[in-house]
């Protein structure tokens, strides 16, 4: 978590970006205020030409109006220009600082919160940055500084002539409702459109996921009906909300023609009764023109405005999450590897009333050696190494370490204790040097040495040397360009590297062949007489290699011990179920 982060953990990430960016603000309205007074500056030049140099001759006032202008449109340039690189600091500032937050926040965020919902929803948040971006520093932003504005267009109108002031009130009540109107109707349409957005892209992060399966049981027609269905839901509402955007649009825009010649056909009818003068019902109709193309922009931006509402929304919630604590506070000394669980309860979804995916009243773990976890698949084996690293939280009870909760040490601290390797093989686009040396929280600091150490002892040094790049290969999305075996052995390098004194192995050896099972059950063998190294696996040569076994059943420990004692165990409890 950066300090940054930190720094403002108190405040809220609205007020954080505010902070930032209040000064900028600042001098954006600033500079809006002297645009909008000189926009003033053209009606009234129009109204002096009209009114004063043509119908009186006023050459000299014109060649003054004229300077005048170009003072004007002159000051406009550069304060417009100022203004808009002002939009783009803040835009750049709030994508730069809201980027680190999320991402912060992200690491932060406890495991089962982010296992609880789609990748597509993690990604989506990373969306409604450009979205925000968009709503504080975008059209929308200009939009609603320069809306203020209109009562100051409002009282030079009313002062210029009392009757046309009335008429262009009333035009304003109108796009107001319009807008009201499109507000209530877009919501519901962005809603709908977002949400089918949403299980369309979850369908595809599903199907991208499953590849392999996709391939191999030639699942394209049977999967085709819910893509399509989730697909033509998405166009279907997209194409409402892009109707009913347009809809308000063409309505806005001809409201905005009928306003024009309206005001001029009464402003006609007060000149003929010589109530107005021609030079002011034109600067009227330029002042009420810019008026009315600020509320035309408001219906026309009123989706983009209310999918910034959206992602604000998205943001409060994210934020509101419950978190973990990332960098340690305190130095605490390298653990013993004592384990104990004391009545520990995990649901996955403590809100339904069900059996507990794991239920260990009392147990204590050795401190040394190589323990093998076994048991029946759903019978807790993952989810108690996960609770073991403390990537899990025990809905009820203590998991310790040392005799100390494993949730008061921060995810930092325990990734320095705890190399852990879970079932699914994760690789990163880079280079097989990157993909090891991320094994440790700052990679820049790993030595070459300790990389080929631990490329060394999973096994994988050989088969990188035999390729012409070596450790620079660059590896593709997933780890292509590697067999399962060749990439369950980098990951489990990468595991290694750091010489933790704890190793949690869920299936190490499942991408195996046998030659490489018995390889990394004596490394493992080897690496377990000083430190304490736990694998889930139904492996022989790892259950032979092994000091301790642990069989799990139903989310309970049904036998634990030494390997031996838990072997004969076993045997006589299957020789009495068959003599039965």
């Amino acid at each position: 978590m950066s300090q940054e982060f930190q720094k403002h953990e108190s405040l809220s990430w609205k007020k954080r970006l505010w902070q930032l960016s209040a000064k900028h603000y600042s001098s954006i309205v600033l500079a809006a205020f002297f645009i909008n007074i000189m926009a003033i500056a053209a009606p009234v030049y129009v109204l002096q030409v009209y009114d004063r140099v043509v119908f009186q001759g006023g050459l000299t006032t014109l060649q003054a109006l004229v300077i005048g202008m170009v003072f004007v449109v002159v000051f406009d340039f550069i304060l417009k220009g100022m203004k808009s690189k002002l939009f783009s600091r803040i835009g750049l500032h709030l994508e730069l600082n809201l980027g680190r937050m999320v991402y912060d926040r992200l690491n932060a965020t406890p495991l089962r919160t982010l296992e609880a919902r789609p990748t597509s929803y993690w990604q989506q948040l990373f969306q409604d940055i450009d979205v925000l971006r968009n709503l504080f520093a975008g059209p929308q932003a200009a939009l609603l500084i320069d809306l203020p504005f209109g009562v100051l267009f409002l009282g030079i109108i009313a002062y210029m002539s009392m009757p046309l002031f009335g008429l262009i009130c009333g035009i304003v009540t109108a796009f107001i409702l319009l807008a009201l109107v499109s507000s209530l109707v877009m919501r519901q349409r962005t809603k709908n459109a977002e949400t089918a957005k949403l299980d369309r892209n979850t369908l595809i992060g599903e199907l991208l996921q499953a590849r392999t399966s996709l391939k191999a049981l030639a699942l394209r027609d049977s999967m085709r009906w819910r893509f399509e269905g989730h697909h033509a839901n998405t166009i279907d509402n997209a194409a409402k909300r892009g109707g009913s955007a347009d809809l308000f649009q063409t309505l806005a825009t001809s409201l905005a023609m009928l306003s024009t010649v309206i005001t001029t056909a009464y402003g006609a009818l007060l000149i003929l009764d010589l109530e107005l003068t021609i030079g002011v019902l034109i600067a009227i109709n330029m002042l009420s023109s810019r008026l009315i193309n600020t509320l035309t922009q408001l219906v026309s931006q009123w989706r983009n405005i209310f999918e910034g509402r959206k992602a604000i929304g998205r943001m409060d919630g994210f934020f509101a999450e419950q978190t973990e604590p990332f960098e340690r506070n305190v130095d605490h000394a390298t653990p013993k590897a004592r384990f104990g669980l004391d009545h520990v309860q995990f649901h996955f979804n403590p809100d339904v009333e069900q059996n507990p995916a794991l239920d260990i009243q009392q147990h204590q773990l050795p401190s040394q050696g190589l323990l093998v976890i076994m048991g029946k698949n759903g019978s807790g084996k993952s989810t108690l190494l996960k609770l073991l690293s403390g990537l899990y939280k025990p809905s009820q009870g203590t998991v310790s370490l040392d005799g100390g909760d494993i949730q008061q040490f921060p995810r930092q601290q325990l990734a320095e204790w705890i190399g852990y390797l879970p079932q699914e093989i994760v690789l990163f686009s880079g280079t097989v040097l990157e993909n090891i040396a991320l094994g440790v929280a700052d990679p820049t600091r790993v030595n070459d040495e300790d990389i080929i150490r631990a490329a060394q002892a999973s096994g994988i040094h050989h088969d990188i040397m035999a390729h012409p790049e070596g450790y620079m290969l660059e590896l593709s999305e997933g780890g292509g360009g590697m067999s399962g075996g060749q990439r369950q052995r980098l990951c489990l390098a990468r595991t290694l590297i750091g010489d933790r004194p704890i190793l949690l192995l869920d299936e190490p050896t499942s991408h195996l062949d046998q030659q490489g099972t018995v390889e990394v059950a004596k490394m493992l063998k080897d690496l377990s007489r000083e430190r304490l190294v736990i694998a889930v696996s139904h492996s022989e040569p790892l259950i032979m290699a092994s000091d301790y076994l642990l069989i799990m059943q139903q989310g309970k420990v049904a036998v634990a011990g030494r390997r031996e004692d838990v072997l004969e165990h076993l045997s006589k409890t299957k020789k009495v179920s068959e003599n039965g």
